[in-house]
């Protein structure tokens, strides 16, 4: 099972303020050049000896509880949430989640605080999804909604793809069926604690087959004003709005930098892992939307193709890592903007704070040989001078 989970996981790794035109994946599309991206400060939290930089799932919460503004991080390899006092940048305390026992959660695939002492925590090894207090306590266990005994499920948790709306929990999951007409949203209601399952893959999905698992995976954020969802799908041009049950629009937002994103073949043909993985490398892509509640905007990244003589590079780094740019787009998904950020310098994961907009930069947090600190950058959105 651990290693299922480790393969799912393992592939979910300034222009002047006018109008410009970009021949996209699809079309000649308009769209006004307003905003970009620009570096306020480098903001440092303290590791420990046993984090590490990385962390796939972040949190940013306002507890009424305690008047604090938290940032919390999971610790993937000792099944921990860092919880940091995001004012003053120091460590509160570490939530340690035994995996067995009469507290044991299984190993959790991201966390959802919805308060302090309301925490769910999806686990794959255990096929549940777990509410457990702030001491780690089990407040409840519901059960994955299984076809079979041979089915799995799997619930992936990232930052803002959760809701938790009228008592109903909107939870993210890969592509469960053989075409386009598959589960990709869980729906867990607390009270009755059953499962529900809707949402399909867009019409775009029936050029081809794709080949790697990856280009068939959902990425989402939510408007909680709105009350509406936003998915981001790999191979896709466009952002498909959702409200709680289905799909009501779509919205160009593509990156004047990617190609089209074409199929591995016409129909699914039998191909390694490693050809799969490759096609992917080779390929441009889109990946995590955000929305930024502060600023009312959404950012979504978009995945440059690897050059071909990175392929097979001996610098793992150069040979896995996809350079992305982040496309800009207002609250009605009008697309405003493109950020080129440097290459090689940071994660995908991008947290909307009150200041502005946090990136991990791993490039630094590399560079730092004592690993004493995990460092992210902090961005404002500003206008672009003519």
């Amino acid at each position: 099972m651990h290693k299922i989970i480790t393969v799912v996981f393992s592939m979910l790794l300034l222009f002047c303020c006018s109008s410009k035109e970009e021949t996209s994946i699809n079309q000649t599309y308009v769209f006004e050049d307003v905003y970009t991206f620009k570096l306020k400060e480098t903001i440092a939290f303290p590791l420990d000896s046993v984090s590490p930089y990385y962390s796939r799932c972040v949190q940013y919460f306002e507890d009424k509880t305690d008047s604090t503004t938290y940032f919390v991080r999971q610790n993937e390899q000792k099944n921990s949430l860092y919880f940091y006092d995001y004012a003053t940048k120091k460590l509160k305390r570490v939530l340690t989640l035994p995996e067995e026992g009469a507290k044991g959660v299984g190993m959790i695939e991201g966390f959802y605080i919805h308060t302090l002492d309301s925490i769910f925590l999806p686990s794959t090894n255990t096929q549940a999804l777990y509410l457990v207090n702030g001491k780690g306590d089990i407040l409840q266990k519901y059960r994955y909604n299984r076809q079979s005994t041979k089915d799995i499920v799997q619930v992936l948790f990232a930052p803002q793809t959760m809701a938790l709306v009228n008592n109903k929990l909107y939870c993210p999951t890969p592509p469960r069926g053989k075409d386009r007409n598959t589960t990709i949203t869980e729906v867990l209601d607390l009270k009755t604690k059953k499962w529900t399952s809707y949402t399909t893959m867009p019409k775009s999905y029936d050029k081809g087959f794709f080949g790697s698992p990856t280009f068939y995976l959902s990425l989402r954020t939510y408007n909680p004003h709105t009350q509406r969802f936003v998915l981001s799908f790999p191979i896709d041009n466009y952002v498909y709005e959702y409200d709680l049950k289905k799909q009501i629009n779509s919205h160009y937002a593509g990156s004047k930098y990617l190609k089209d994103v074409r199929p591995m073949a016409s129909s699914k043909i039998w191909a390694t892992f490693q050809d799969r993985h490759t096609f992917y490398r080779k390929s441009p892509s889109y990946g995590e939307i955000v929305y930024d509640q502060y600023r009312k905007m959404y950012y979504r990244i978009a995945e440059k193709p690897i050059p071909d003589e990175y392929i097979n590079d001996k610098d793992v780094l150069k040979k896995e890592t996809k350079n992305y740019v982040i496309v800009i787009l207002d609250e009605k998904l009008k697309k405003v903007g493109e950020f080129v950020p440097p290459v090689y310098t940071y994660g995908t994961i991008i947290t909307p704070v009150k200041e502005g907009i946090l990136i991990s930069n791993f490039k630094k947090s590399r560079e730092n040989k004592n690993e004493e600190n995990v460092y992210y950058d902090l961005f404002e959105v500003v206008e672009n001078k003519k």
